[in-house]
């Protein structure tokens, strides 16, 4: 108020006496209105309850922020939290539940992906069939608990006997299949034995304390480029029935007059 009384022309000190007499007016003015006033606060008082305002104001701006932060932080915390939960959900749905391998959606999806790469890159790939040997009868003898039992054996076993880079999933039932990157059929066949061999050498120990034999039958077939999911499928499964018809427990490989046929 006195700056504005100053810049109309008074002095600082016709200003202050100005602005002092203002309560002394106000009661003139009131009485000869016949209205009634209450108490008035001094400037000093005035001023300071002001200044008390301003320290308030500032202090709950300052927890408002404080506040917001927390909230940013809160909220990164739950983007976090569901970005998580998004990428498991994304594994569980791409994952067998009960062997713990990639499912038929998840390996036919790699499955393109590595034909694709294979005909760029000029390198071969092979798709392994194989199926348990005479798994019904362990149902129908033992139960579907111990047919659990015998999938997740042969699905640790075929982990530990595949190279890095090689992708085993579980197809369906008791069969399952395995992607071998830059691998002829040669290399194939001598994966698929090591494989074979690991399921033989494994019998499975059931909750009653008996162990179960078990063998598997495989069929191998060459990816022949990258619009051949459905053929290379069809071939490996065409030797896998092979391998059955020749006895079981054993590794068969798909004709060579039809690789040679590819080939040339």
């Amino acid at each position: 108020v006195r700056a504005s009384l100053e810049k109309l022309g008074l002095t600082k000190t016709d200003a202050a006496q100005l602005v002092a007499g203002f309560p002394d007016e106000f009661a003139k003015a009131a009485a000869f209105l016949d209205r009634e006033l209450e108490p008035q606060r001094s400037l000093e008082d005035l001023g300071s309850s002001a200044q008390q305002a301003l320290v308030d104001l500032n202090l709950e701006y300052e927890a408002v922020m404080r506040r917001m932060e927390e909230l940013m932080v809160e909220n990164e915390r739950v983007a976090a939290e569901l970005r998580e939960a998004n990428a498991k959900l994304s594994e569980l749905a791409a994952t067998d539940s009960l062997t713990g391998l990639p499912n038929n959606r998840a390996f036919r999806e790699a499955l393109g992906r590595e034909l694709a790469r294979s005909q760029r890159a000029g390198t071969p790939a092979v798709l392994i069939m194989m199926d348990i040997d005479f798994f019904k009868r362990v149902n129908d003898t033992y139960g579907h608990a111990a047919g659990d039992e015998v999938l997740r054996s042969v699905a640790q076993s075929l982990r530990g006997a595949l190279r890095a880079g090689d992708l085993p999933a579980r197809y369906g039932g008791e069969e399952f299949v395995v992607l071998l990157p830059a691998t002829d059929l040669a290399g194939a066949s001598v994966v698929g034995e090591r494989l074979r061999h690991a399921i033989e050498t494994s019998p499975v120990a059931l909750n009653d304390g008996t162990r179960l034999a078990v063998t598997a039958s495989f069929g191998v077939a060459l990816a022949r480029g990258t619009n051949d999911a459905s053929g290379v499928f069809a071939r490996a499964d065409a030797a896998l029935y092979a391998a059955k018809r020749g006895g079981r427990n054993r590794v068969a490989v798909e004709a060579s007059d039809a690789v040679e046929q590819a080939v040339a």
